[in-house]
């Protein structure tokens, strides 16, 4: 027996259905590849010698003008800073589907 034949073919309701919840993930999709433009790769050069890490570097911004990298110095060894923000926003994404999950099955 087919799974069309238990449940019913897809009908008007099920379009809407679907368009009602692609309409809202859009603004998630969104949110979850802002890192990448958070956070993308800036040049920089330390003013005061050759070396490649240094307190008070001057960044290229004539691409971006600010990020979060430009923001709060996320070079050299506080690289993994960057990569932090995003561990803990999917954490956060993972937490709250899970206790959402739940509580809207309630």
């Amino acid at each position: 027996m087919l799974v069309n034949e238990i449940i019913g073919s897809f009908g008007k309701y099920h379009y809407i259905l679907c368009f009602i919840v692609f309409v809202n993930k859009v603004g998630v999709a969104f949110q979850q590849m802002s890192i990448i433009f958070l956070a993308p790769p800036v040049r920089y050069h330390c003013p005061d010698s050759n070396a490649t890490c240094c307190d008070n570097p001057i960044y290229d911004r004539s691409k971006y003008t600010r990020t979060i990298i430009t923001e709060w110095n996320l070079i050299c060894d506080r690289d993994w800073l960057k990569d932090l923000t995003q561990t803990a926003f999917q954490f956060g994404v993972l937490i709250g589907s899970l206790v959402f999950g739940i509580l809207s099955d309630k």
